[in-house]
């Protein structure tokens, strides 16, 4: 994989080795609020956000025309532009993340505690505000200026779909779901490449693994209770033990 050094790459990505649930629909039924598309335009523009992940963190403007700049904790720079598309707040830098565009969910936890989940709802940052925009209401109202004349509204969310991921975004996601998916009860793992790994034990009850490579994986006594390996390659997997009460093995591999 080509080297990468900057926020937001690999070396922070080993934060979810050990956050088992925390994802986008357990931190919702635990009364986490996900926010909407005007909220998250309230949150960011025009405010200085601090983003947090497994020892690593940096702090990026978000300015009211679209554009961003961070700094992390090593000093390193970079400069790109924010949108809301959907309900995702959507980030390109130059350098950072190959220039890719990435897109994640956020969930309040409480006043000043937010979560960052990616498109297959795992959690990769918490994030806090160190300088406000305007406020995140209930409804979804800013107190901004640029929000207030529909300015900022209009420029955020109304635009074309995200760029396909680069080659190296995509290794970087199945990289993130091998070191989740030891524990990883209902989570979205469809498609993932988990040949060979060692699942020991492992609890993955209700995840959804439709087409999911888990061929010559190790799965012994893995809780696979109501899981969905719809179509799975299951070639050589070790099943020794593994509860698959209620899986789903509809034209599953084995």
């Amino acid at each position: 994989m080509k080297k990468k050094s900057l926020f937001l790459l690999p070396c922070f990505l080993m934060f979810l080795v050990s956050c088992a649930g925390h994802d986008l629909k357990n931190a919702v039924q635990k009364g986490e609020k996900k926010l909407s598309a005007s909220q998250l335009t309230a949150l960011v523009s025009g405010s200085s956000l601090r983003m947090k992940g497994y020892g690593q963190e940096a702090t990026v403007e978000f300015a009211p025309d679209g554009h961003l700049s961070g700094t992390n904790n090593l000093d390193e720079k970079d400069k790109g532009e924010w949108r809301v598309a959907g309900d995702a707040l959507c980030l390109r830098f130059k350098k950072w993340r190959d220039g890719d565009v990435v897109c994640y969910r956020v969930a309040r936890k409480d006043d000043n505690d937010y979560q960052m989940f990616n498109e297959k709802g795992m959690r990769v940052y918490t994030m806090s505000v160190l300088k406000p925009g305007g406020e995140v209401a209930s409804g979804g109202v800013t107190n901004s200026p640029e929000a207030a004349s529909g300015t900022t509204e209009v420029l955020k969310t109304v635009s074309p779909p995200p760029a396909p991921a680069s080659h190296y975004a995509v290794e970087d996601e199945q990289f993130i779901i091998r070191q989740h998916a030891q524990n990883c009860p209902g989570c979205n793992l469809a498609h993932a490449q988990l040949a060979g790994q060692v699942l020991v034990g492992a609890n993955l009850a209700g995840a959804n693994l439709a087409e999911a490579n888990l061929e010559g994986a190790n799965l012994r006594r893995a809780n696979l209770r109501g899981a969905n390996l719809y179509r799975a390659n299951l070639r050589h997997a070790d099943l020794g033990g593994a509860d698959l009460t209620g899986a789903n093995l509809t034209e599953a591999i084995r």
